[in-house]
């Protein structure tokens, strides 16, 4: 209701503890509550979509099902935002802030971006169920998600570098879904020639995602390293073997091609259905590349070795099982919990939220740092969508997808992808959920 999104906008984001857990428990009510209408009630949520707007955002107003992802106009003097835009970004903007006529109030280093397509990531889906901590803590409800995107620049800062009628692409922190997104300049690209808009709006989110994994890996992050000087030196282990869980996927399928890439071998590539098999090898195309499927790992000979480094987005399933096949002076990068999740294209239901916070005490492993000292091991995590501050690593993953695109292991048909209308947000929510989608799927404004 319009009284509860009123509440929420009052409700300063996540930043201390206990706000925190009142996020979490607002979360669990309203996957609930949202459950509760469409399956016991059986009363129908989705409000009418209209993309038709010459200006329009999506918005997701409150924790829950798909319902919640609605459309929203945008006046000509009106955009969305990241968290990190100073000055226009604020707790209960709902990441949509407000500029002069002249424009002479946005930001010098900025650029206002008129987006042509825009990635959906299963990032989004946890923040939509509430269950995405730095949407939680810099932007709470209502949010405009989104990360990657391409388009045109219709204004450019008089620092930032770019022109008017410039093509770009780059990364917002969140703000995405969006015909108009206010961006830092140091966020965008031009666009490579020879690179389409669609491959363009696909690739950096999951591209940074691979090179910062291949740096806690211990790879060096592209070949020659950045400006010359490689930002992580691999030691000279022997073992030179990697395993990639959810290869098929946007993140997985683009690491698989970089260690490919850096002379890695063998590259294990998991996947879980024998048709992702044949996609992941059409993508990456190298004699280096093993492929497995999730139902015969850890059986097979290409599994029965030690690993140099295991990167798992599959959480509580196989993380236990990934640290035991490292090798010595083996790392385990997680940076994903797909398992530890349901494949819910809607709302979390109470049976489901009761078997996440059982499976979270019960099947998440514990690591013992005397056991990982012993043993030579480490196990590393991160999230990317916390690192506002980082600029100079934002310009060194930027680098290093760009030598990607050079050198031609990152372009058109280096990832698959598959394009749906804006009008169709939705159903990609519930698409992605499911587990079935293979690379990326990029939506068309």
């Amino acid at each position: 209701s319009k009284a509860t999104v009123s509440v929420l906008n009052c409700i300063e984001p996540a930043r201390e503890g206990r706000l925190a857990e009142l996020m979490a428990l607002f979360a669990v009510a309203w996957n609930v509550y949202d459950w509760f209408l469409a399956t016991v009630l059986r009363r129908p949520q989705l409000s009418t979509i209209d993309a038709t707007w010459p200006g329009y955002c999506v918005s997701i107003t409150r924790p829950g099902g798909v319902g919640q992802v609605t459309f929203q106009p945008l006046a000509h003097d009106q955009c969305t935002v990241g968290y990190n835009v100073q000055g226009f970004s604020r707790p209960g903007c709902g990441s949509i802030a407000k500029f002069s006529a002249d424009k002479s109030d946005l930001p010098p280093d900025s650029v206002l971006l008129r987006t042509s397509f825009f990635s959906v990531n299963f990032a989004d889906v946890c923040i939509r169920w509430g269950l995405y901590e730095s949407a939680n803590r810099f932007v709470g409800f209502p949010i405009v998600p989104g990360f990657d995107v391409s388009g045109e620049v219709e204004w450019a800062g008089a620092s930032s570098g770019f022109s008017r009628g410039d093509k770009v692409f780059g990364c917002t922190l969140f703000g995405g879904y969006s015909t108009r997104v206010l961006m830092p300049a140091r966020q965008l690209r031009r666009v490579p020639e020879g690179l389409s808009m669609t491959a363009a709006a696909a690739l950096p989110a999951v591209s940074f995602t691979a090179i910062h994994a291949l740096n806690l890996g211990g790879l060096p992050a592209s070949e020659g390293g950045f400006h010359g000087a490689p930002y992580t030196s691999a030691l000279p282990w022997t073992n030179k073997a990697v395993l990639i869980h959810s290869a098929a996927g946007g993140v997985g399928s683009v690491l698989c091609k970089m260690a490919c890439h850096l002379g890695y071998a063998p590259v294990v590539g998991v996947v879980g259905r024998p048709e992702k098999e044949a996609v992941l090898r059409r993508t990456c195309e190298s004699e280096s590349l093993e492929v497995v499927l999730k139902r015969d790992l850890w059986q097979t000979p290409a599994t029965q070795r030690g690993f140099a480094a295991v990167f798992d987005a599959n959480g509580q399933a196989t993380l236990r099982d990934s640290f035991d096949h490292l090798a010595q002076g083996g790392r385990l990068v997680a940076y994903g919990y797909h398992t530890n999740l349901p494949t819910a294209g809607g709302s979390i239901s109470p049976v489901q939220w009761v078997r996440m916070l059982g499976q979270l005490w019960t099947a998440m492993p514990r690591f013992d740092p005397m056991v990982m000292s012993t043993a030579s091991k480490a196990v590393m995590g991160f999230n990317l969508s916390f690192f506002d501050t980082e600029h100079a690593i934002q310009d060194l993953y930027f680098d290093a997808l760009l030598g990607y695109l050079r050198a031609g292991v990152l372009g058109d048909g280096s990832i698959a992808v598959e394009v749906m209308h804006a009008k169709d947000i939705r159903a990609a929510h519930e698409k992605l959920s499911s587990g079935t989608t293979v690379g990326k799927l990029v939506m068309k404004l």
